[in-house]
């Protein structure tokens, strides 16, 4: 879904948020992007 190999420390903390909140992620990628 995601690239891990880019940027693997946002992977894991994405990961962590994506269970308290999909929309979360979502926004943090969409400003990573």
């Amino acid at each position: 879904m995601w690239r891990l190999n880019q940027t693997p420390d946002i992977t894991g903390e994405a990961i962590g948020v994506e269970v308290v909140d999909e929309s979360r992620v979502d926004l943090t990628f969409t400003v990573t992007r």
